[in-house]
């Protein structure tokens, strides 16, 4: 880190037994590409993950924090705090962005797991909003937190009817 700001930086490495740095430098999960990001320091501490997640919820519209804050859970293989991320990733970026949308759940699929990559496959196309029936993702600092699906169907059972007046 220089001049106190917070920096993801997969290329960075790390003395000690932490060999996290290792891993994501030949990872092929996560942003392709992606190789450090400055988004400004967080007064308030804690560890990056921390910060970012908070900055995520004062900014939703700032796409560098969400790529941050994916990016470096991908590095640290936390699989619930990650799918929180990509739900709040496709929220943010609503329907615009589809490529992005797509390289960053790929990149974090292997890591949140199967069934929830494909949950959040099938609103790649249509957007994911905050109150969308998702599995539950309680590490989403935007999602509302609906989980399941619709109880309400609408059936249109009877052809319609026209009346000649």
């Amino acid at each position: 880190m220089t001049n106190g700001a917070l920096v993801i930086d997969r290329d960075e490495r790390r003395s000690g037994a932490d060999q996290r740095w290792e891993r994501a430098a030949v990872s092929g999960q996560g942003i392709p590409g992606l190789r450090a990001i400055d988004v400004g320091a967080d007064l308030a501490g804690g560890d990056a993950v921390e910060q970012l997640a908070r900055r995520v919820l004062r900014t939703p519209d700032d796409a560098r924090l969400h790529l941050a804050r994916v990016q470096a859970l991908v590095d640290a293989g936390r699989p619930d705090e990650l799918y929180g991320a990509v739900v709040d990733f496709l929220i943010a970026t609503g329907t615009s962005a589809e490529r992005l949308r797509t390289t960053v759940l790929a990149g974090a699929a292997a890591v949140v797991g199967p069934d929830r990559a494909a949950a959040l496959r099938t609103h790649l196309a249509t957007g994911l909003t905050a109150n969308d029936p998702i599995p539950p993702a309680p590490c989403s600092m935007l999602h509302l937190g609906v989980t399941g699906r619709p109880l309400v169907e609408v059936v249109d059972r009877h052809p319609t009817v026209t009346v000649w007046g």
